[in-house]
């Protein structure tokens, strides 16, 4: 089972204020949550995505060159996502991971209640196994 203590993410987000906010308020609520990975392009975080162990993957859904959603279809380990955008993209993200969606400017509430709901998903998910 993944306790909060050993999550590992990684970031992609291409707004340099908005990303040192997210790890800001991550380090906050969960400390020991660990940042390995992150990217500002789609080209980048498809690259972190095959080379890395990440529990956890927090992205927003436009990056400097274009839409995550592709990238993240290609992520054969079907990692919980929790995806930022400007609008509720619902629909476009059936066959993803997806454990949350927050509408930017993404407050400290909204961030503590995405990483509460990955906690749950994750350890429903240890107990069907």
């Amino acid at each position: 089972m993944i306790m909060n203590q050993n999550v590992r993410y990684v970031l992609f987000e291409d707004e340099y204020y908005t990303s040192l906010k997210l790890k800001s308020m991550i380090a906050e609520f969960r400390p020991s949550y660990r940042l390995v990975g992150e990217s500002e392009s789609t080209d980048r975080a498809a690259s972190i995505l095959t080379n890395d162990e990440a529990d956890l993957i927090i992205s927003s859904l436009q990056l400097a060159d274009g839409c995550v959603i592709d990238t993240l279809r290609h992520d054969f380990e079907r990692r919980p996502v929790i995806l930022i955008a400007e609008y509720d993209c619902g629909r476009l993200l059936s066959d993803l991971n997806v454990v949350d969606q927050l509408i930017k400017p993404v407050s400290q509430s909204c961030i503590r209640q995405s990483l509460i709901k990955f906690e749950h998903y994750i350890n429903y998910k240890t107990e069907e196994l």
